[in-house]
């Protein structure tokens, strides 16, 4: 069972819950996001495990993450990661947390649809397509899809 008295730097405890035996969610904040945060599963496995979703590419969101991946005696390097689809806010922080050996598994869709939109220029000009059909001309839409947060907040590669 987790130690319910386990902080993160600030003093704030720790999002971490046992769901059931051996399953724990970790609310992983999403600032400035109206989601407010998101729920990554943890099943500790030794030092490694299976985490679903890591929350976006911010240092907020990794924070709270490693320290709990650490409460749970997990080696965010040695785990395997779940993405359930490629959102920044399911995928942003895989790369950041994930070693040069850790699996990293998706379904057949996301994949396909990462390997479609791996290219920035292809996604920027999908972003522009959008914008275009919904007025937006010009540098409204490279101002637009700047601040898009599936570029802003995802992680540049995979592993």
């Amino acid at each position: 069972m987790l130690d319910s008295a386990v902080m993160v730097e600030d003093h704030v405890p720790l999002p971490v819950e046992e769901m059931l035996p051996g399953l724990f969610r970790i609310e992983v904040p999403l600032p400035q996001s109206p989601l407010r945060s998101i729920n990554s599963y943890v099943i500790p496995e030794g030092d490694g495990g299976l985490v679903i979703d890591t929350g976006m590419q911010r240092p907020e969101c990794e924070e709270v993450l490693r320290a709990g991946l650490a409460a749970l005696g997990v080696d965010p390097a040695r785990a395997r990661y779940f993405i359930t689809h490629i959102h920044a806010d399911h995928s942003g922080l895989v790369t950041a947390l994930a070693g040069t050996e850790t699996e990293v598994l998706m379904g057949r869709v996301e994949i396909a649809l990462l390997e479609h939109f791996a290219s920035r220029e292809r996604f920027l000009s999908m972003l522009a397509e959008r914008g275009r059909m919904f007025g937006l001309e010009g540098e409204e839409v490279e101002a637009a899809a700047a601040r898009h947060p599936g570029l802003r907040y995802s992680p540049t590669s995979y592993p």
